[in-house]
């Protein structure tokens, strides 16, 4: 076998010959393909070449196969993820109707208690006034019997 360089070189030759027989117009395809066959070493090289460029295919292709397999596992998980991320948002979105009904029940307490507060706070004078009253007759009723006490006592 010759090496890669004469290869290479007898290729280039025959290959500028071919060009020239086809320019000069005496291209025989019978001729050439003699040609061919009687160059074991070059086809040989060739086949060779194509062998190699088969294997690298061959494992780009498996390459590409494990790329892609890989990719159809991250789909997956993205659309398990995406899944996850419509059924959160669907739980937020509940969660704020339950709060915003939550919060319109607290204002309607709140305005309730404020109704309560005011209607009392409204009554407050009148219930100081009953109150010192109550605690004057209190005081006036405990006076009178203390004094009624202190009168039996000194006879």
């Amino acid at each position: 076998m010759n090496t890669d360089a004469e290869e290479l070189k007898r290729l280039f030759i025959d290959e500028h010959h071919r060009q020239e027989v086809y320019r000069q117009g005496t291209l025989d395809w019978r001729i050439a393909v003699e040609q061919r066959l009687g160059n074991q070493g070059v086809i040989e090289q060739r086949i060779s070449t194509i062998e190699k460029s088969v294997e690298k295919m061959a494992d780009a292709i498996k390459e590409l196969t494990a790329s892609i397999a890989a990719m159809a596992k991250l789909e997956a998980k993205q659309v398990e993820i995406q899944t996850h991320i419509e059924k959160s948002s669907a739980s937020v979105t509940r969660a704020f109707a339950a709060i915003e009904k939550s919060e319109a029940a607290m204002r309607s307490l709140i305005s309730d208690h404020e109704t309560r507060v005011r209607a009392l706070e409204s009554e407050m004078p009148t219930t100081k006034l009953t109150r010192g009253w109550i605690l004057s007759g209190m005081v006036f009723v405990i006076t009178a019997v203390g004094a009624a006490l202190i009168g039996l006592v000194l006879k």
